[in-house]
């Protein structure tokens, strides 16, 4: 028996457990119905969208108006593939997912052995587990436009890394310049350039390491920034013609004080905070599958337990690191709290971004800085797999606290994640091709899927099931009436 447990412990063998376990949760969800996270026929049809996305114009609604989605390119290209192997919508809905929360997962361990090479396999293993294991990962995850980013940001923080190590270089450059591209420019980029402002702590973080001197930094950053542009000009130059469009869009969304109702501090440390999720109506909560987040105590207090134990790991994180980690930490808090409270805010950086984002008709689309939380679930991850091997060897030689930590611990992942081991992973349900007629009539019929059609969860011209965006409001539904206390959204 022990030799077996031994066996399982190991590394790899765990690793594969894991990415079953995840394999479980992404396919038995929605079994038999098609869900989407973006606009349907990025699933249904890539084929036939992806030269209409190739054009700077889009042909609907009524006399066509300039495309700002150029930049869904590369999910169109994905989406094709996997259509091409077999999958119907649905199976290449699921294993999509399951390709980014790997990479993610993937990428938050090679990140952290990148910036720490003392750190062993089993911090990263546990640093991928604590990346894809959170609210945000969960809620803010569930759409293409952050899941995406998010599954690449590791691995575009550690082409950076290898490129300021290395001025000299042009090739880590290039694979920053590629990994950007691979982000996508959907929603004219504002995820991945959102997230480019994590640069500022790692170039810190890096010069502190080796070294260097600002010329050699501003170098290596000056070629990085040389590739990302030269990739991103399919989708920027269309994107700047759309200005005008994009701003009508804007304007009869949300609006800054509806963003800023409910993005708290200890909301934000959540990894949640974002207003979509806390209104309701007479129908119930606008998302009811994250409804658990806000009205389960238990969940509330082990989400909190999240923050509280990735700042209590500062202490036991190498400096470096823990200094990386808390700057990365307070830049990415301070941006999603944003204009809270009162949509003016209470610090000198609120008064300049509500001023900014009022004035500088293009930067309206960051409006929801929520969207660059992949950065501080990432952070997070980053300490919490250093501090864990550290502590948890030590609690395992006391008597009756080894297993008292790995209940903890497994209650905590449970109570993080807890609409994907409770069904509710996925949001926006439409009809499947391989879904039953019995479930899907279920599936059109239910209250949740009426609830859908009347919030605005449909797509263009009407259709149904279509994945709002992060951030994006509900049709009729005003940010701005939500409670102030998120409690109340219950």
């Amino acid at each position: 028996m022990r030799s077996r447990l031994s066996r399982l412990l190991r590394v790899p063998v765990l690793s594969g457990v894991l990415l079953i376990v995840l394999a479980v949760i992404v396919f038995v969800n929605g079994w038999g119905v098609f869900n989407t996270d973006i606009k349907p026929e990025v699933y249904l049809a890539p084929q036939e969208m992806l030269p209409r996305y190739l054009s700077a114009w889009t042909f609907s609604p009524y006399l066509g108006s300039p495309n700002f989605n150029v930049g869904l390119v590369p999910v169109l290209a994905v989406t094709w593939l996997l259509r091409s192997l077999g999958l119907d919508p649905e199976m290449a809905f699921k294993v999509y997912h399951l390709i980014l929360w790997g990479l993610a997962a993937w990428g938050a361990n090679r990140l952290l052995r990148t910036l720490l090479p003392a750190a062993g396999r089993w911090a990263g293993l546990l640093a991928g587990v604590a990346y894809i294991a959170n609210p945000y990962a969960v809620a803010a995850g569930g759409t293409l436009a952050i899941a995406l980013p998010m599954a690449l940001l590791p691995w575009l923080l550690i082409a950076l890394t290898r490129s300021l190590r290395e001025p000299a270089s042009w090739a880590w450059p290039a694979a920053v310049g590629l990994v950007f591209f691979a982000m996508s420019g959907m929603n004219v980029g504002v995820v991945p350039v959102y997230q480019l402002l994590l640069v500022i702590p790692l170039a810190l973080f890096v010069r502190s390491e080796r070294g260097r001197t600002w010329r050699e930094i501003a170098t290596s950053l000056g070629k990085s920034a040389l590739f990302v542009l030269a990739v991103s000009s399919y989708w920027l130059v269309p994107g700047a013609a759309a200005t005008s469009t994009g701003s009508q869009i804007v304007e009869g969304s949300e609006s800054l004080d509806g963003i800023a109702k409910v993005s708290s501090f200890v909301e934000v440390l959540r990894g949640l905070g974002l207003w979509s999720y806390y209104g309701s109506s007479d129908a119930g909560p606008w998302l009811p599958e994250y409804a658990i987040y806000f009205t389960s105590g238990v969940v509330i207090l082990f989400t909190l337990l999240w923050p509280a134990a990735a700042l209590a790991s500062l202490r036991v994180a190498p400096v470096r690191l823990a200094r990386l980690v808390a700057a990365m930490t307070g830049m990415v808090a301070v941006i999603m709290v944003g204009l809270y409270p009162g949509g003016y805010g209470a610090s000198p950086f609120a008064a300049a971004l509500r001023v900014v984002l009022e004035t500088v008709g293009p930067l309206e689309a960051f409006r929801t800085t929520n969207k660059i939380g992949a950065g501080l679930a990432l952070a997070f991850a980053l300490v919490l797999g250093v501090a864990a091997v550290r502590v948890l060897p030590r609690l395992a030689r006391r008597p009756g606290l080894g297993p008292l930590a790995g209940g903890l611990g497994l209650a905590t992942v449970a109570a993080l994640v807890a609409p994907a081991v409770t069904g509710n992973l996925y949001v926006s349900p439409a009809p499947s091709s391989r879904a039953r007629p019995a479930a899907r009539r279920r599936g059109c019929r239910s209250p949740r899927a009426r609830r859908a059609r009347l919030l605005g969860a449909g797509g263009e011209a009407g259709r149904p099931g279509r994945r709002r965006q992060a951030g994006a409001p509900a049709a009729g539904a005003d940010p701005a009436a939500l409670p102030v206390d998120p409690g109340a959204a219950g």
